[in-house]
């Protein structure tokens, strides 16, 4: 199988396992949108991101956890399911999600303050950290003829996200580190809450 139908598979499948998520969440009454790597490549590229359409990364309200978490067994019938509780006090938690080859993860997000965060390890202390005017209003983003929701100022989230540069493709390949890399990762935090 050469690249490009390996890439294209990778994509139906990713999408395909978006779908599911979206008809169990909708049907539990669960708001979540699209985030990260998914985001970008959406918005800027009108697909996947080259060399990540394996990756699927959503968010939804920390005060759905319960109705998630209610939702494990119907996830359970289509996906291979881990939940990791992240060792903090506010219950964070992250849903992986695997079909093979493609994985997706959701993570819960919660509003404290002037900030909205997700967890990012099953460290307490390490998080990404946006303004909460990021999170103020919702808005969609077509992908393949369905509406998913996402941040309405998308370009202000990705910059949050990613930093200035957001608009430049990068890979791995290119010099693409990890969430730690606070060059392009702005607001991931280490030691968070301060």
């Amino acid at each position: 199988m050469n690249y490009m139908n390996r890439r294209e598979r990778r994509i139906n499948i990713s999408f395909e396992n978006l779908m599911h998520l979206k008809k169990i969440f909708d049907d539990a009454g669960i708001f979540f949108w699209l985030g990260d790597g998914l985001l970008l490549g959406l918005y800027r590229d009108g697909n996947m991101i080259e060399h990540d359409e394996n990756d699927i990364d959503c968010g939804f309200w920390g005060k759905d956890i319960q109705k998630v978490i209610d939702c494990l067994p119907k996830l359970n019938e289509f996906f291979r399911v881990r939940l990791t509780r992240v060792k903090s006090n506010d219950g964070s938690i992250v849903l992986s999600l695997k079909r093979n080859p493609c994985v997706m993860h959701v993570h819960s997000h919660f509003l404290e303050g002037d900030v909205v965060y997700k967890r990012t390890a099953k460290i307490y202390n390490r998080a990404m950290v946006f303004p909460k005017k990021v999170y103020e209003n919702f808005s969609t983003i077509e992908w393949r003829g369905v509406k998913f929701n996402c941040p309405s100022n998308i370009e202000l989230y990705l910059e949050t996200r990613y930093g200035k540069t957001w608009r430049v493709k990068m890979t791995k390949a290119d010099g693409w580190t990890s969430y730690t890399d606070k060059s392009l990762n702005p607001n991931y935090h280490d030691d968070w809450p301060k």
